[in-house]
């Protein structure tokens, strides 16, 4: 049975079996000789129907190629072909592709009979970058599809109309003239790239059953083609790199146009005959004004005008009933109210990027009707495009007045980071954390905790005291009332004089006059929580308490359990029972990585009701580890580098080795951006260690652009008697590497070496260094004190010779000289005599 393909890097590694059952063969040999491929396809006569040939220095085909009856499909990717062969005037080959620098040459034979090539060929594609002229030849009767580029070929022959069957027409080149096409009335594609023509009007150009035409021209046109005299076009793409004048006339007879697109030329002609036109896009500097006939053709479904000067459009758009996308990026449009006229119920995409837009506050109100897409989103405030999106959302959802959407947009324009005035009142504060914008809330809820901390809010709460709630809160109201009558404190449910505190929840409602505000304590949710645990704590909190951990052991261990049932019992009896401070980072561990949304959100509520006040940020933000055991480290490192603001380094780190411990993941930002001696780092390299093994390697293999720092806080050196350190982006090793003295194997491939490291010549018990993959010269003659070393590695380094001040050490057993600059040839003679005779036990590997 046939497989599919089969790709040959070297001939010598080819089995004859498999070649023979193939249906396309590539060979990308690139040392072979053209005798060296002759001989192998002599030998192994292969059968296939596709053969491709990919050689850098190859200049001729081998003969024996003539001799493969059954290929019919040919590709040469041959950069230096000099000659075509004479056997191709007698192949059968269907399509041909060839890829070259320069026009190969042509075999007088071929020229001197005047007549094109005799195989029944249906697709060529001549890819060839110094082509002058297309030598006549090649116009094959028999062809179907023609694709050619060049960079210098300016025009077509004479003979190129002499292919009736001709259906796909693809040109690339600078063509100076419009090749005459009228009397190929097959041709149904026809596609001209990167061509300098400047007269297009000549009716012999242009086949009269063309369906689908592509012109992108390089300069200015004098005169357009008649499109009367091609009535079956469906599809038209006009693109000029220059402004010109030329209007592009007649194309309102193409009855069955679908699709338009036109750049840099005037399009005056009025198109509503072309009732099937679905798809127009319109773009260059020419166009000032849009013409009012497109405002009723309802046939159109995509409308994209993009980078003119295009200044005011027609005020109604009702007519364009099933418009489904519409963009006007990188115009001079300033008022877009007539976007509200727009009356399709199938629009779902609004693009409107790089506009002056003069009402900036327009998003703001847009947004709330119509599916608006922008990149004038990223001027309204310095933020990232995500931010600045959730603030832009979260705003024009908020029960704000427009002067004050107005002074917020103004507040955030004013201010290279997100941040809030220090003289803002109590009363505004609330009312900000009504817009739904996470870094917002964070920081107004950081300013509420550190207003409670300077009235201590919390110590003031002392019996008799009066509360109001404002906003939303987990815990129902009820329940809330009556844990604040067992503190002997009393729940308001309107404003009364004596209110010492105010709870603040989600979304507070702001009903009470804006100066009683000013008169009182705040307090947040999860403070208010935090009090009653701490006045009545829950059994399992009671628990750790008392020095106990037996039910709680059990609930951490339910917690690690992959399975979500499990996990979600243990969450109901945290909910219940309390949540001890240990279980924290357990919870927030399933918060950000459970599949599951119900265990997200129920972790969630309870680090919100009962975790760390400094750890909401955290909490809150929607970035998730979901599915992390797939994401590659690189991505899990920088969205942890995103996160460090959020979280900050000491929750990050702990929360990051959690990940680290259950995963295998999330490691790299522990080694990297962690200090050293810090705490959660040390804890990392423990980790790391086994039987006295401390590997880095495995976790420093990412294309990230920053490196593990070497281990030199590691406190239990002694212990080690194996340091791997591959790929760590080291250009020199510290002194502290002496400090692992009792260290046997030391790897330090792949790394940015350009000397012998002195330091390991102190290390004398070594018996194995690997310094592959570097960009050592030379070897030091102070190697020799490393008598214990058997095996050596020094191999992919810039060694220009073999290092003779190998030869004492005379313990070695394994000596890696792969890939340096010499190879075996140079171990020859009185040299070759003199290592064999000082190491006669080492297996030199070259």
């Amino acid at each position: 049975m046939y497989s599919k393909s089969k790709y040959i890097e070297t001939l010598d590694t080819a089995i004859k079996d498999e070649i023979q059952q193939v249906n396309e063969l590539v060979i990308a040999d690139a040392n072979c000789s053209k005798e060296e491929l002759n001989d192998f396809l002599l030998e192994y006569k292969p059968t296939c129907r596709a053969l491709k040939i990919k050689h850098d220095h190859l200049e001729e085909l081998p003969e024996a190629m003539g001799l493969l009856s059954t290929v019919r499909e040919v590709t040469l990717d041959l950069p230096k072909l000099k000659k075509f062969p004479d056997f191709f005037q007698k192949a059968f080959y269907t399509e041909l592709t060839i890829s070259c620098t320069k026009m190969p040459e042509v075999p007088e034979a071929w020229l001197q009979s005047g007549e094109p090539l005799s195989f029944p060929l249906i697709s060529l594609r001549l890819d060839i970058d110094e082509m002058q002229e297309l030598p006549a030849c090649f116009c094959v009767p028999s062809l179907r599809q023609v694709t050619i580029y060049s960079y210098y070929l300016h025009q077509l022959p004479e003979d190129f109309a002499v292919m009736p069957e001709l259906r796909r027409l693809v040109i690339e080149a600078p063509l100076r003239q419009m090749p005459l096409l009228h009397d190929l009335s097959n041709l149904k594609n026809l596609s001209l790239h990167k061509v300098e023509i400047e007269d297009f009007s000549s009716a012999n150009c242009w086949p009269e059953n063309l369906i689908s035409l592509f012109i992108h021209n390089m300069i200015g046109v004098n005169k357009g083609p008649d499109f009367s005299t091609m009535q079956n076009l469906t599809k038209i793409i006009w693109r000029n790199q220059k402004p010109s004048k030329v209007n592009l006339m007649g194309i309102s007879v193409c009855k069955n146009l679908e699709e338009l697109e036109v750049k840099n030329v005037d399009l005056h002609e009025d198109l509503t005959a072309c009732d099937r036109l679905r798809f127009l896009k319109i773009k260059g500097e020419q166009l000032e004004e849009l013409p009012v006939y497109l405002m009723g053709m309802d046939s159109i479904r995509l409308l994209d005008i993009k980078d003119t000067q295009l200044s005011r459009v027609p005020e109604d758009w009702s007519g364009l009933k099933h418009l489904v996308t519409l963009s006007v990026e990188n115009n001079q449009l300033k008022d877009f109210s007539f976007l509200y006229t727009l009356k399709s119920s199938k629009i779902d995409r609004i693009i409107i990027g790089d506009n002056p837009i003069s009402d900036p506050l327009f998003m703001l109100e847009g947004t709330k009707k119509l599916p608006i897409e922008t990149d004038e989103l990223q001027k309204f405030a310095p933020l990232s495009y995500q931010e600045t999106v959730s603030f832009v959302f979260g705003l024009s959802k908020s029960k704000f007045s427009r002067e004050e959407k107005e002074w917020f947009y103004h507040q955030f324009q004013q201010v290279p980071k997100l941040t809030l005035p220090h003289d803002w009142s109590t009363y505004r504060l609330l009312r900000a954390l009504n817009i739904a914008y996470k870094p917002l809330q964070d920081i107004i809820t950081q300013r509420i905790l550190e207003l409670s901390g300077q009235q201590e809010a919390e110590a003031k709460l002392r019996a008799g005291a009066k509360v109001y709630l404002e906003g939303k809160f987990q815990q129902p109201k009820k329940e809330i009332k009556a844990k604040l009558e067992t503190l002997n404190l009393t729940l308001c449910d309107k404003w009364e004089e004596g209110i010492s505190h105010i709870v603040v929840g989600k979304r507070p409602a702001m009903k009470l006059p804006e100066a009683s505000y000013d008169q009182v304590c705040l307090l947040l949710e999860n403070q208010l929580y935090r009090l009653f645990e701490e006045a009545d704590p829950k059994f399992l909190v009671q628990e750790a308490q008392e020095g106990a951990r037996q039910m709680g052991e059990g609930v951490e261990q339910m917690l690690q359990s992959e399975e979500p049932g499990t996990q979600m019992v243990a969450l109901e009896m945290l909910k219940n029972g309390g949540v001890p401070e240990p279980l924290f980072i357990e919870l927030l561990l399933i918060q950000k990585c459970s599949k599951e949304v119900a265990l997200r959100k129920a972790a969630r509520k309870l680090l919100e009701a009962f975790g760390p006040t400094e750890w909401l940020s955290f909490v809150r933000d929607r970035k998730t580890f979901v599915n992390i055991r797939e994401k590659e480290e690189r991505d899990l490192y920088l969205k942890q580098c995103d996160l460090e603001e959020v979280a900050g380094k000491e929750l990050l780190a702990q929360f990051s080795l959690k990940l680290f411990q259950r995963f295998g993941k999330g490691v790299h930002y522990l080694l990297t951006d962690l200090p050293l001696h810090d705490e959660w780092r040390l804890k990392t390299l423990e980790l790391l260690t086994k039987d006295g093994v401390l590997d880095l390697d495995q976790w420093s293999k990412w294309k990230i652009d920053t490196y593990p720092k070497f281990p030199i806080d590691y406190p239990h050196k002694s212990k080690i008697t194996q340091l791997k350190l591959s790929c760590c982006g080291l250009k020199y090793l510290p002194r502290e590497l002496t400090e692992f003295d009792n260290l046997t194997e030391l790897s330090l491939k792949e790394n940015q070496l350009h000397e012998f490291p002195e330091v390991v010549l102190s290390m004398q018990k070594l018996k194995a260094l690997d310094l592959g993959s570097n960009k050592i010269k030379s070897v030091p003659q102070e190697i020799a004190v490393l008598e214990n070393l058997e095996r050596l590695g020094l191999y992919a380094n810039e060694l220009t010779g073999f290092p003779k001040e190998i030869l004492a050490l005379k313990n070695l057993k394994e000596l890696n000289l792969y890939t340096c600059k010499f190879n075996k040839k140079q171990l020859a003679g009185s040299l070759l005599e003199e290592i064999r005779e000082a190491l006669p036990s080492c297996e030199i590997k070259m």
